[in-house]
């Protein structure tokens, strides 16, 4: 077995089922994040509290901002369910208002979460977190066949 296969293997294994997953777990994602390079993506959640969890997503491109994304994790009694609408710099939605995109947590770990579920043209979408280190996080999107990868740092304070 290769050292890549093994560290997958081990990793799965290491995994819980996603029903026993509660917020607590998804601590990790608290905080600005943000990526270097000449586009800014920015994004941030708040603590865990009560049942959900709250964040932003934003893109700004050539100083305009391209898009906004208003997130949620919400406790779900089958665990945690990713919620997501995006939005276009006037803050017109791009969903139907009465279908978000709904994606229930499918596997996690420490410091590891993916998210699988539809987007709004009906294909299949998953996110990937990961906290790689303390002040790191990666999430890799899946949508289709096409996939990006976004690497943040975590930024010193909310101030711009």
């Amino acid at each position: 077995m290769t050292p890549l296969l093994l560290a997958a293997f081990l990793a799965a294994a290491a995994a819980a089922p996603p029903s026993e997953a509660r917020l607590a777990h998804l601590a990790w994602l608290t905080g600005q994040w943000v990526s270097a390079g000449p586009d800014r993506s920015e994004e941030i959640w708040a603590p865990p509290a009560g049942d959900s969890m709250m964040g932003m997503w934003r893109l700004v491109a050539d100083g305009q901002t391209r898009v906004f994304e208003l997130l949620a994790i919400t406790q779900e009694p089958d665990g945690p369910v990713y919620w997501l609408r995006h939005f276009t710099r006037q803050f017109v939605g791009w969903e139907d208002r009465e279908q978000p995109i709904r994606l229930p947590l499918v596997r996690f770990a420490a410091g590891e979460a993916t998210f699988e579920g539809k987007g709004s043209d009906g294909g299949p979408l998953r996110l990937t977190y990961r906290q790689p280190k303390a002040d790191a996080l990666t999430v890799l999107l899946e949508h289709g066949d096409e996939r990006s990868m976004f690497e943040f740092t975590r930024a010193a304070t909310l101030r711009p």
